[in-house]
This record gives C-alpha cells, structure tokens and sequence, in this order.
C-alpha cells in the first residue's frame, strides 16, 4: 500500500468514476483502475462494487475510505508541518535589546540588505534576561546584547561587536546637565527610573554604588523605554541607560560615569544554532562589517 494508491482510491470514489479522477488528476485511466486492484489483492477483498451502477463502495470499502482519507489528511498536515518547519530553518533568529541591541543591528541592516539581500533574519524584541533564556532554550539562534555583569557564557559562544556608553540619562534643565562627565558621588542622592527585567544594568548600577555605601533609589520602572524617557525629559528622575537608547531624543542630556566609560556589545549564540549555514554567514558578515 502506497500513498499514492490510497489517493487514486479515494478520488475515483469522491469523482463518481475513474475517468474523472484521471482527468483530474492527470494520470490514465489504467493507473488508476491498476491501483485500485492492486489494494484489493492486498487486502484479499473488494473495495467496489462492480454492478453497473458507478463507484459504489462495499462495506469493507467504506471501511478502507475512512480510514484512508484519515490517512491522507494526516499526511497532508505532516507535509505542511515539516515545510514550515524547514523554512524556519533558513531563518536567522535573532533577540535584541531595545536600546543597544536594536540600534547595533540597525547599523549593520543597512549594509547587510545590499551584501547580502537573500539573508533572512527574523528579530525579536526583549530585555536581556528573557533573550539569554531563550537563546538557552533554542527559540532564538542569535542576540545582541550589552555586556552582562557576572554572566557564565560557558554553555554559549560571544564575540564583541563593539563598545558603547553607559550614560546617565537627565533632563537638559537638570542641574548637572551642564558637565561633561559625572562620578558616582554625584548622583547618589538621585532619584531614578528604569525598565522591567533590567536585571543586568541593576547589577552594575548597585556594583557601582556599593563602592560608596549605597545602593540607587530607582523609584519606577517601566514596561517601555520610553514611559522612562517621559519621566526624566520631564525632570522628575534621571537614569542610566545605553547611549543608542536616548540619543534620538531631544531635550535629554547623556552624560558618562568616570567609573563606568564604556561596555562591550556582545553577538552571543548558542552552538546548536552555529549549525545552521545561515547562522555561521550572519556571525561571519557582521563581524567583518564592526571590524571594518
């Protein structure tokens, strides 16, 4: 038994005669009639029964009809499935920061989509915490993150892109708007806001405070980037967030901490990922495009 009879079969039946279903399916009529008798010497029974009167199915018949049109939507589905499946394959995966993450791939979409216009990636949004524990689990094949404070990459593969700023973030009316660079003591008393499953930049903001005895008064924290943005353009609290992330906005001021000048952005993948050829052209094309 074969797929391709279980077809002929059923659709000589749904036609009403093996003449349709041969035009219909653009094979000859002996193909069809060959398969049908071919199932039924198999099976030791008849399928149809020849009267005279048309495609008529015998009780075992309509048995065998049941179960093979079960069969052959199964297979469709299957067949659907694992094209799809396959087409995600040629997809590029990729997780992103909002600020550094989304801006750094910016940089290089406008040279890659001339160098390289069948490249098909995929992005997806997402702080990084929930970018590491995806990647981990296989549903991204790449991110693009800033340096993380105590991460083990053991389990994953990184190279650096590129450094970037941290800056504290303040209106341009504030007070300290007016200095080329700031210290820690300067900011201490501060109120602050930030984003949700900022886990990372947590970790170095209290590292830098701990030098001093204190810990940062982050009074919000916010879904969006620029709900935070709202609050210190409107001078009620100052942050501290990559450059890429508030450069584009008027009327705030980024000022560098002497304590914390510069991080790496990181292109981190999982080596399962690196299998995939389009994964290994995307890390080789953006390496060679922050290298140059």
């Amino acid at each position: 038994m074969t797929l391709l009879q279980l077809n002929y079969f059923c659709r000589a039946y749904e036609a009403g005669s093996v003449t349709k279903a041969a035009q219909e399916l653009f094979v000859t009529q002996p193909t069809i009639s060959s398969a049908i008798r071919e199932l039924e010497k198999e099976y030791g029974c008849n399928l149809l029964d020849r009267n005279g009167k048309g495609m008529v199915l015998t009780e075992m018949g309509r048995i065998f009809y049941q179960q093979a049109s079960l069969l052959l939507n199964y297979a469709e589905d299957f067949s659907k499935q694992m094209h799809e499946a396959a087409d995600q394959t040629r997809y590029v995966k990729l997780g992103l920061t909002r600020s550094v993450g989304s801006n750094v791939y910016a940089e290089f979409f406008a040279h890659c989509v001339f160098q390289y216009p069948d490249m098909n990636v995929v992005t997806k949004p997402g702080a990084s915490v929930v970018l590491f524990e995806e990647l981990r689990r296989q549903h991204l094949d790449l991110i693009i993150v800033p340096r993380q404070e105590d991460e083990d990459f053991s389990d994953l593969e990184a190279i650096e892109l590129k450094k970037t700023n941290m800056l504290v973030c303040m209106s341009k009316h504030h007070p300290l708007a007016d200095k080329k660079s700031l210290t820690v003591p300067m900011i201490l008393n501060e109120k602050m806001v930030s984003t949700i499953n900022d886990d990372n930049k947590t970790k170095v903001l209290n590292r830098l405070y701990a030098e001093y005895g204190a810990v940062p008064n982050i009074i919000e924290r916010y879904d969006q980037l620029n709900l935070a943005v709202n609050m210190i353009l409107n001078n009620v609290a100052i942050g501290f967030f990559p450059e890429e992330g508030v450069m584009r906005y008027n009327g705030i001021v980024g000022i560098p901490l002497e304590e914390e000048a510069e991080i790496e952005v990181l292109l981190v993948w999982n080596k399962a990922a690196k299998k995939k050829p389009e994964v290994r052209k995307f890390i080789k094309s953006i390496r060679e495009f922050y290298a140059g």
